[in-house]
């Protein structure tokens, strides 16, 4: 079965559920999947009638059940995805030329991807990423021996990507030669779909050979984020043997995540059990002294990349440093405000230097700010609740009164507002099915459209979440 087919099925399964059987039966279920191409998939249907009613009536159903079903098998949010209704005649005008699918040579693996920036030297070791950095030191020195795998864990922007780098490219420079592929697990899973896309096809057949080369004749995998391919069956599937032939040849492989194997709820067993087999270290948010230090770190880094960067003192870096709860990319995003902010107001500071009062005036917004707090589907949840005087028990639960069922939806559509939580993730909390939260969010926005009133009510529950 094609890629496109089964797409089809999963897509028409979540249909299924939400729309009338008369429908459903009469006008979905008669499309018939002909070809996919650079994003487009081409349904015909049984005559233009049966065309104009599909665009004008559920063309934008079908393409965000698409993206759903899409993101449920690959997990990969919000493909571009473009459903095209052809009739029997265009069908056969339908010109797919072949060739196009023909893939591009590839080089075997790419030394290039890893950052030259993220070394040990440059990473801040403190008490809350020591024992990380120690393992991660001792496998760039001993790789495919020391611990393997190396599994480090932890929140974001907490420096596990920049440890990762720090072990190829410390493997790079004791060992020219070596060939090491750092990638994200979201790149891993849409390169191998779109390997399966095109070995449908013949002509195309070794490709998956290419693939399997690529991440398997290699001396060093670095795979990040790898709690992304959790619940994907096909991702998992070729990761295992991926990983299989890898420790089997004694060939380095370093895992990240944002939580341990053990919490991974959908991860299969056999790969929860294979991440076990090495060493897990995680990476905690840094302490304060940590912190300045980061900061120090990354001012000397700047200035020698750019002298006419301002001076910086030290109470201004304090001030940055004393936000609880910041990870490192958040207190470099506020230094570059900082530096941004002195720049454009140097003239209305005479010393010439930043210091604590600039830094408090360049971020007087920033840390309150939701890109900086972290939004939970309970804090969403906690402030709906307060707002509509509702409790959480009653929000989650299976009460189907208007009372209870439009805060819900309300909810759910401000998680899918204010974050990128999939709607599995979003489901799971909810203890609905995917369709369910795919349906609150387009009813929300539609009705928000129609009624400013409550278009003011979401925006005053986005503010006390954001704060």
């Amino acid at each position: 079965m094609s890629v496109f087919n089964v797409l089809w099925e999963k897509t028409l399964n979540y249909l299924e559920e939400d729309l009338p059987m008369f429908q459903f039966n009469v006008w979905i279920k008669e499309l018939k999947p002909v070809h996919e191409e650079n994003g487009t998939y081409y349904f015909e249907v049984s005559s233009p009638m049966h065309k104009n009613l599909m665009e004008e009536k559920y063309a934008e159903k079908i393409r965000l059940t698409m993206q759903l079903a899409y993101e449920e098998l690959y997990g990969v949010p919000g493909a571009d995805i473009r459903p095209e209704f052809i009739t029997p005649q265009d069908s056969i005008k339908l010109n797919i030329d072949e060739k196009k699918t023909q893939p591009e040579k590839r080089e075997h693996a790419n030394k290039t991807n890893l950052n030259p920036h993220y070394t040990f030297d440059t990473f801040v070791v403190g008490e809350a990423n020591k024992f990380a950095n120690a393992a991660a030191l001792a496998v760039a020195q001993a790789p495919g021996q020391a611990y393997n795998p190396l599994f480090l864990y932890g929140g974001v922007g907490l420096g596990k990507t920049h440890l990762m780098h720090a072990v190829g490219n410390q493997i790079l420079q004791d060992n020219p030669e070596a060939e090491i592929v750092y990638v994200t697990s979201e790149t891993f899973m849409n390169e191998l779909i779109r390997m399966i896309q095109l070995t449908n096809n013949r002509a195309n057949i070794d490709l998956r050979e290419q693939f399997r080369r690529k991440y398997r004749n290699i001396d060093v995998l670095l795979i990040d984020d790898i709690q992304f391919i959790a619940g994907k069956d096909v991702a998992q599937d070729e990761f295992f043997h991926t990983f299989n032939a890898l420790r089997d040849m004694n060939k380095q492989i370093v895992i990240s995540s944002d939580r341990p194997p053990k919490e991974m709820e959908k991860l299969e067993e056999r790969m929860r059990c294979r991440f076990e087999w090495g060493l897990i270290a995680d990476i905690k948010m840094p302490d304060y002294e940590t912190r300045v230090a980061i900061l120090l770190k990354k001012v000397q880094a700047l200035r020698a990349m750019n002298p006419a960067v301002l001076p910086i003192r030290d109470d201004a870096l304090h001030y940055i440093a004393q936000q609880k709860n910041s990870n490192i990319r958040t207190l470099e995003g506020a230094l570059q405000k900082v530096i941004m902010y002195a720049e454009l107001h140097k003239d209305s500071f005479p010393s010439g230097e930043i210091d604590a009062l600039v830094a408090q005036k360049a971020l007087e917004d920033f840390f309150s700010s939701p890109s900086v707090r972290s939004i939970t589907p309970k804090s969403v949840v906690d402030v709906v609740c307060e707002y509509f005087d509702v409790r959480e028990e009653d929000i989650r639960g299976q009460k189907r009164n208007r009372e209870y069922v439009f805060p819900r939806q309300i909810a759910m559509f401000i998680l899918r507002d204010l974050t990128d939580h999939s709607y599995s993730r979003i489901a799971e909390f909810f203890g609905r099915d995917h369709s369910t939260i795919m349906h609150a969010e387009e009813k929300i926005k539609k009705q928000m459209k129609d009624d400013p009133e409550l278009k003011k009510v979401v925006e005053d529950i986005e503010a006390k979440i954001k704060g």
